[in-house]
């Protein structure tokens, strides 16, 4: 097991190493914010400027393949996830425009409820998945939909607030694509028409940190 975890490991170096020298000659060209990868590690770097302050411009990508993780067994999972891609140019801008707050909804003590294996399982992850395929999504599907629904709110009204706006300042709203139900629960609470809200989840699927990008 231990030379198996060595080999995927230095495989997953080397492929973010190589993909790291294509990427920091694209963003040379284009001074833009690149990453370096070291040994896994992922380290922000600016081109052509001497601090963070002067940075007029970074490349964000995200990109998914959901459809790897999935266990095609198990309808629970396997017919809400897709695969993706999607990047923004996000440029420097006068004071009082561009973002104005930004809020965390994360947190990790839920990780129970949603989890893929690694290289460690637990007892709880073997006996969840019933001698099914290990390495995949397992979901309780009722404990997500009421944390997500309930932190989508909190956390867009923390937002608003700290942008010194309210919800009828919101010409649209671009949600994570999680789950169409998460997002017409979320938008019901708050009393947001369905006519600001955008979704395109029933053509994507839920596509994780790619989705907004994508939707945008």
């Amino acid at each position: 097991m231990a030379n198996d975890q060595k080999k995927m490991v230095d495989s997953i170096t080397s492929m973010d190493e190589d993909f790291a020298k294509w990427y920091t000659d694209v963003c040379k060209k284009a001074e833009l914010v690149s990453y370096t990868s070291v040994k896994g590690c992922m380290v922000i770097r600016p081109y052509g400027y001497a601090i963070w302050e002067n940075i007029q411009r970074i490349l964000v990508i995200a990109t998914e393949g959901m459809s790897r993780l999935v266990d095609w067994s198990d309808r629970n999972t396997c017919v809400l996830f897709g695969d993706g891609a999607g990047a923004a140019v996000l440029t420097a801008c006068e004071d009082g425009d561009g973002i104005l707050a930004l809020e965390m909804g994360a947190d990790g003590s839920k990780e129970g409820v949603l989890s893929v294996p690694n290289l460690k399982f637990s007892e709880a992850d073997l006996e969840r998945r019933g001698g099914r395929a290990q390495r995949t999504f397992w979901m309780d599907g009722s404990e997500v939909f009421k944390f997500a629904v309930r932190i989508m709110c909190d956390s867009m009204m923390r937002s608003l607030e700290k942008a010194g706006m309210d919800i009828n300042d919101l010409d649209i709203l671009i949600p994570h694509q999680a789950n169409i139900r998460i997002i017409d629960g979320a938008i019901k609470r708050l009393h947001i028409p369905s006519e600001k809200v955008f979704a395109n989840i029933d053509r994507t699927g839920n596509t994780s940190s790619a989705c907004v990008p994508m939707a945008i």
